[in-house]
């Protein structure tokens, strides 16, 4: 792994207590850790996470992860805010509930009515 927390190309890549950027490997293994971006063939993640995974299989026990995109995801005990997969095991926790979703897209959407406008009458044309 080069020290800038970006593995590119591996064939093996297992992570303890630490963390990285990018991963890109055949097999990841992650115990207590986490990633931004892992691609690979198989990803196992325990009491860990990452915000994107993309796999043929993954793993995840006891962590979290954004977004996973797999052909079979096994999960156990983790959250997950959206999974694409072909077969999914598991039960998973959602990372936001439907009513926290609700109010998050109402006060987002108020807050950029609100900046348009006052950029709207602050430079009038």
């Amino acid at each position: 792994m080069k020290n800038n927390g970006v593995s590119n190309g591996a064939e093996t890549v297992h992570i303890k207590d630490s963390g990285a950027a990018v991963i890109n490997a055949n097999t990841v293994d992650i115990r207590d850790g986490g990633a931004m971006l892992i691609k690979g063939n198989t990803i196992s993640i325990q009491e860990g996470g990452a915000a994107v995974m993309s796999a043929q299989s993954v793993n995840l026990r006891e962590g979290g992860s954004g977004l996973i995109i797999a052909r079979q995801i096994d999960v156990i005990g983790g959250r997950v805010g959206v999974a694409i997969a072909n077969h999914f095991n598991g039960t998973s926790q959602l990372a936001i509930d439907v009513k926290a979703a609700v109010v998050l897209g109402a006060v987002a959407g108020l807050t950029l009515v609100l900046m348009r406008l006052f950029l709207f009458y602050r430079n009038p044309r």
